[in-house]
């Protein structure tokens, strides 16, 4: 009987998977889709003449079986690393990508030549939402600091936003 390895995941030193039948091959592969393992199950093997019992006990006993049971494990491992980097990859762009707008609103002048502040705020505040610093109700959790904004200078035009100070109107 030909042995096969499941080619959608890679070997590594620190599993010596062991080689599965053709059948077998397809379970795991299946059971990686879906992590349904009746449901893997009935796309491995003819199911044609077996009753839903049947079923559930072929798949757990599948589950269970010292050459398959390894390759699960490295399924749910290496599932949840990708899903873990991914999510930390997606907060990471999204932080930039707000970033770049903020820069972008800055930049980006009106017709008195005054840079869109709404736009930048906003994208500050989608930042501090992104890291957890509000809540639903859009109010500030736990403690704050309130840093002053000093002059910023734009293709050699200095602006002065005055963020964080306050205002003689409202003193």
């Amino acid at each position: 009987m030909d042995c096969y390895e499941p080619k959608a995941f890679a070997m590594t030193e620190k599993y010596m998977l062991p080689k599965l039948t053709e059948k077998q091959n397809r379970f795991v592969l299946a059971y990686g889709n879906c992590r349904k393992p009746i449901e893997a199950f009935k796309q491995a093997y003819d199911c044609s003449n077996m009753n839903a019992n049947t079923i559930y006990v072929e798949a757990s006993r599948l589950m269970k079986n010292p050459k398959i049971a390894p390759w699960i494990a490295y399924i749910e491992e290496n599932s949840q690393k990708v899903a873990i980097e991914e999510l930390n990859y997606s907060i990471r762009d999204c932080f930039n990508e707000v970033d770049e707008m903020k820069k972008i609103a800055l930049e980006s002048l009106d017709k008195s030549g005054n840079p869109n502040i709404n736009a930048a705020i906003k994208a500050v505040e989608l930042k501090g939402k992104l890291a957890g610093h509000f809540d639903k109700d859009n109010k500030e959790q736990g403690t704050s600091t309130v840093t002053v904004m000093g002059d910023v200078t734009i293709d050699g035009q200095e602006l002065n936003f005055n963020v964080g100070e306050e205002s003689e109107a409202g003193a």
